[in-house]
């Protein structure tokens, strides 16, 4: 029975992995296909990116590398970053990295600091805006914030039962959510206020089941 729940979880954490990066995805081939004419260079670094960025987020058929050692994560999100910096270059992200000694379920990061990017920065005056990052530890936990300086949105939106195009505005948090419960009874949690930017903060337990 133990070894049929464990399969479950395993396939419950495939199918949220596979949900992440579609749109992202397609818009990086959109851009990909702009700057070909217009930028060759920038294309190049962009193709160098995105090739290093599916290889590190979707070559583990074995599911082996769902939890990695923070630091690999934020190197994933850095390919994310490079590839969204040629889109959006009025985009800064900024680090403050006091704990860095832990696992984190991989894709973490990425869907809180897309829907910073989409939903918040973007949508602000010439898509100028700034993320920051930060992580430390207590004797019980690790907590990583993410926060943004976008246009904010109303925290009903995340409510349970949602449907609809709202809904599907901010999946990856959910997503991210669940993943987090399973791998390592974690935890998030949004905080947002409209035209002032959204914390998300993750809570890592030193100790767990």
């Amino acid at each position: 029975l133990q070894e049929k729940e464990m399969a479950l979880t395993q396939s419950r954490l495939n199918a949220l992995q596979l949900q992440m990066n579609p749109h992202f995805i397609a818009n990086a081939l959109n851009a990909l296909s702009t700057l070909t004419d217009t930028d060759p260079e920038a294309a190049k670094r962009m193709i160098a990116d995105l090739s290093g960025y599916l290889r590190e987020n979707f070559y583990d058929p074995d599911g082996k590398n769902l939890m990695i050692p923070f630091p690999d994560e934020l190197e994933r999100l850095e390919r994310y970053l490079a590839i969204e910096r040629i889109r959006f270059p009025g985009i800064n992200v900024y680090y403050w990295l006091e704990a860095t000694g832990f696992e984190i379920p991989a894709m973490t990061l990425q869907p809180l600091v897309e829907n910073a990017i989409k939903h918040g920065i973007c949508k602000r005056k010439h898509s100028e805006g700034s993320i920051e990052i930060r992580s430390s530890e207590t004797r019980s936990a690790y907590t990583i914030i993410v926060e943004d300086d976008g246009i904010g949105f109303d925290e009903k939106e995340l409510s349970e039962g949602m449907s609809g195009k709202e809904s599907k505005r901010h999946i990856g948090i959910p997503n991210t959510k669940k993943r987090l419960e399973l791998m390592c009874a974690g935890s998030l949690m949004i905080h947002s206020t409209p035209g002032r930017g959204t914390v998300c903060e993750i809570s890592i337990p030193k100790q767990r089941a």
